[in-house]
């Protein structure tokens, strides 16, 4: 909401959604410019983020992406700005290209990993 609401107030233009989900539906529709903006910073924004914590951590194994955001955005996340600003690292360009990033899409992740603990008395 708040990205929506300031590209809006930039743009000069009046806010007509109120909910982030009609943000998320009229983005990924293209039927609103602001909320196609809004999805493609918020899909930058996540990638320079998620390339930092790689570069900053040596995430060899992978980088998580977990939330209902970004599952909510299905498809058009894989085709979004995220992987290009992951890499986007300059000369550790070509080191953050063979740290794959994931899309956990199970509803309740935090289960499966409790269905891995053992319990004691």
């Amino acid at each position: 909401m708040n990205v929506y609401q300031a590209i809006c107030a930039l743009d000069g233009v009046a806010p007509t959604k109120d909910d982030p989900s009609e943000i998320t539906r009229a983005g990924l529709e293209r039927s609103c410019p602001v909320c196609v903006e809004t999805l493609d910073l918020f899909a930058d924004w996540l990638g320079t983020l998620a390339g930092n914590v790689a570069l900053s951590l040596g995430a060899f194994g992978g980088v998580y992406i977990a939330g209902g955001i970004v599952m909510k955005l299905g498809e058009w996340f894989k085709t979004s700005r995220f992987r290009e600003s992951f890499m986007a690292k300059g000369r550790y360009h070509d080191y953050l290209s063979r740290i794959p990033t994931f899309v956990i899409t199970h509803p309740h992740p935090g289960f499966v990993g409790l269905q891995g603990l053992v319990l004691k008395d």
